[in-house]
């Protein structure tokens, strides 16, 4: 009888688990991966608390446009949940940082925001970098995606960062900031 990769013996022969019909990535992937999920998770959360502060200052347009920021961080959170789960991997849920506040100007919520993206950016390149190291081509495939939406992410921080920067002493500047990106 021939053995296949869906006996078990052959797991112990060619050191790896199987699940489903994927194998199952690397530890040190899994583990880097549950560490950018955590960073999606908490930047999620920093924009939903900055949106409401600004909701409170009666910024609305600043509030809507960060309240899209965090649903674009908790579907990508979502999509590498899913993509560890069919791979066969283990996805952990440790608690979201509770540091995780903000400035109270809606200029510092945009800097502290920028950062974050900047990390979280440098974090996916890490992890692409990772899987190329470990020959895990779907995860590369995946995170080749996810870099290129970050890039695009942090560009957009950036730019209402930019403007805000720049009209900051004017009064209206940041009525005029609001209005557009309600």
């Amino acid at each position: 009888m021939a053995e296949t990769l869906a006996d078990p013996r052959m797991h112990e022969v060619v050191g790896f688990a199987l699940k489903g019909t994927f194998l199952m990535m690397p530890t040190e992937i899994q583990e880097a991966l549950n560490h950018q999920i955590n960073d999606d998770y908490c930047l999620w959360y920093f924009y939903r608390s900055a949106a409401a502060h600004c909701r409170e200052a009666n910024l609305h347009g600043l509030s809507k446009w960060l309240r899209r920021r965090s649903e674009l961080n908790l579907r990508q959170a979502d999509r590498l949940s899913d993509f560890m789960v069919q791979r066969g991997g283990h996805v952990e849920a440790p608690p979201i940082d509770a540091a995780n506040g903000h400035a109270d100007s809606p200029l510092g919520i945009l800097e502290t925001a920028l950062d974050r993206e900047r990390r979280l950016g440098q974090s996916a390149s890490r992890l692409a970098e990772l899987s190329v190291h470990h020959e895990d081509h779907a995860t590369h495939d995946l995170l080749e995606r996810i870099v290129s939406d970050l890039v695009e992410a942090e560009a957009k921080v950036q730019s209402v960062r930019d403007r805000l920067k720049t009209l900051v002493d004017t009064p209206a500047g940041l009525f005029m900031v609001d209005r557009d990106l309600a």
